[in-house]
């Protein structure tokens, strides 16, 4: 990563020539990582690498792969991928109101959802609380589904399988009640413009008057940033604060947002936006 950010003056191509010299040379290392191996495959966002992430949970057997994934366990995505499930789960244990006859929460995140139970746990299991896991992996549903199971709230939890980032998807596939809050943990994949206005457009629609909306980010040093692109072949999009603002500006929501992070955290942040009541 370091040498990488030393050639950061480059052209993208030559960049690109560069990371992939030194992906060849390091790729035999680095593919003794069964973590590694499921990243490439499967994506960064995926359940079985979030799930690992946030376990510090080593796959591989052989010491290189261990070693591999007890670095990278250290880097910043990972870091950042913590501090927001650390956020998300306080969040909810903040917003979550008891007194209500019904609080619905749907997670949009891809991935594990294990912050939303750890946060029923510590709340007691209330009676009021619905969960909706959305996601597009069914290795991701199937986990909420054995979470739920184990805190005897299945009764409370509702699973359904589409890709929210695919225009239209939401509006035509997602037939839910007013939600009280909605989020999308870290939105790292590369998308349109139009379809992230898409996006929060229909979510405002699926909100309970002064409902949320909360929209992670995840903010990667120069040298991470193209240590993952170049060399690990996983990029992480972050989208520059201002055109995210613009985004919401543009948006049902209007001028009803506002950044909020873990204090002293800059790997990641959230956009939280207010349906009016």
């Amino acid at each position: 990563g370091h040498a990488l950010a030393m050639q950061s003056e480059r052209q993208p191509d030559e960049l690109h020539d560069f990371g992939t010299v030194v992906r060849r040379e390091a790729y035999r290392f680095l593919m003794r990582s069964k973590l590694i191996q499921l990243a490439q495959g499967e994506g960064i966002t995926s359940h079985a690498v979030l799930d690992a992430i946030r376990n510090q949970k080593v796959l591989s057997k052989n010491m290189l792969g261990r070693q591999v994934e007890e670095w990278f366990f250290g880097q910043p995505y990972a870091t950042a991928v913590n501090a927001g499930c650390r956020f998300m789960g306080e969040y909810i244990t903040g917003a979550y109101r008891g007194d209500a006859d019904t609080w619905r929460v749907t997670s949009l995140a891809r991935g594990s959802t294990a912050e939303v139970f750890k946060a029923i746990d510590q709340l007691g299991r209330p009676e009021n609380l619905r969960v909706t896991c959305v996601d597009e992996h069914i290795e991701a549903l199937s986990a909420a589904g054995e979470m739920a199971e184990k805190l005897g709230v299945t009764g409370n939890l509702s699973l359904v399988r589409i890709d929210v980032l695919v225009k239209g998807m939401i509006r035509s596939r997602l037939r839910l009640v007013p939600q009280d809050l909605i989020f999308f943990q870290a939105l790292v994949q590369q998308v349109s413009e139009e379809a992230l206005l898409d996006l929060m457009d229909e979510v405002h629609a699926l909100l309970a008057p002064g409902g949320v909306f909360l929209l992670g980010q995840i903010h990667l040093p120069d040298d991470a940033s193209l240590f993952m692109e170049h060399v690990l072949g996983m990029p992480v999009t972050n989208w520059p604060v201002e055109v995210l603002s613009d985004l919401a500006q543009r948006s049902s929501f209007g001028s009803r947002f506002e950044w909020v992070s873990t204090p002293g955290d800059e790997l990641c942040s959230f956009l939280e936006l207010r349906r009016g009541t």
